[in-house]
């Protein structure tokens, strides 16, 4: 079975990877097999092709994302927002802080202290 399995698969121009064969003996006067053939299905190299396609459309997206932030009109300097935002900020420190140390502690289970 074995010897017929690879002779096909080669006939197509592929190659074997793997065979299993499985013996089913619960019927009292037959055998039932059951055969997992694994063989490569295209003589083309996927497993490279794929990354670097995936490569190549990362590189242009990053391309275009780039050119598109630099059109952007960035507008005026932080002069007069730049206080405002570290006042945000600050507030926003303070409430996590607050937050963190308010949280009450939960015990493992099992007696583990």
């Amino acid at each position: 079975i074995a010897d017929t399995f690879s002779d096909k698969v080669e006939d197509q121009g592929a190659h074997m990877l793997d065979l299993k064969i499985y013996e089913d003996l619960s019927p009292t006067w037959e055998t039932n097999y059951r055969v997992v053939a694994t063989s490569t299905a295209s003589p083309v190299p996927w497993a490279i092709i794929i990354p670097l396609v995936l490569a190549v459309v990362l590189v242009v997206a990053f391309i275009f994302l780039i050119r598109e932030v630099k059109t952007i009109d960035w507008g005026q300097p932080l002069g007069v927002a730049l206080p405002i935002l570290a006042v945000a900020l600050g507030i926003a420190a303070a409430a996590g802080l607050a937050i963190a140390l308010t949280r009450k502690k939960k015990l493992p289970r099992g007696g583990d202290y």
